[in-house]
């Protein structure tokens, strides 16, 4: 039997240390706790390294309707000028979260392998560049302001 080491001290990356677009975290969403300065979101990744991100107040919301134990990912989206409400022109991080919908991915491609460029999967390219138009991410995809 083989055993791997997991949990050690949790670790808290700050939003400011990544770049737009960056994954922060990605793994099991394990709900709220209340921290000693506020709300934090705890995750476990696969590795099981716990993940503990400061509350605001765009993550609060993208994550009000996850259930606990939800496979998820959140990656950083940069910040943004508030327009309107409490927080009206202060800066704000913001977020983009998509949850696991438990449906198995379509494996038409699974196992292919290209004999040349020619038979890959249509991608967006300086060849097609509208291929992507009109996607929105689809209905698991939450995203926080962008």
């Amino acid at each position: 039997m083989a055993y791997r080491e997991i949990g050690g001290r949790p670790l808290y990356p700050k939003p400011a240390s990544f770049k737009k677009g960056e994954l922060m975290v990605e793994g099991i969403y394990k709900g709220e706790v209340q921290g000693k300065y506020g709300v934090q979101f705890r995750f476990l990744k696969a590795d099981g390294q716990v993940v503990i991100l400061n509350g605001s107040g765009k993550l609060k919301h993208l994550l009000g309707d996850v259930a606990p134990d939800t496979q998820i990912k959140v990656i950083y989206g940069g910040m943004e000028i508030v327009k309107s409400g409490m927080m009206l022109g202060k800066s704000c991080h913001q977020f983009v979260v998509s949850v696991d919908d438990g449906e198995v991915v379509d494996d038409e491609w699974s196992g292919f392998q290209a004999k040349d460029d020619t038979d890959l999967p249509n991608v967006a390219d300086d060849n097609n560049p509208d291929y992507l138009d009109g996607f929105d991410g689809g209905e698991d995809t939450m995203t926080g302001g962008l």
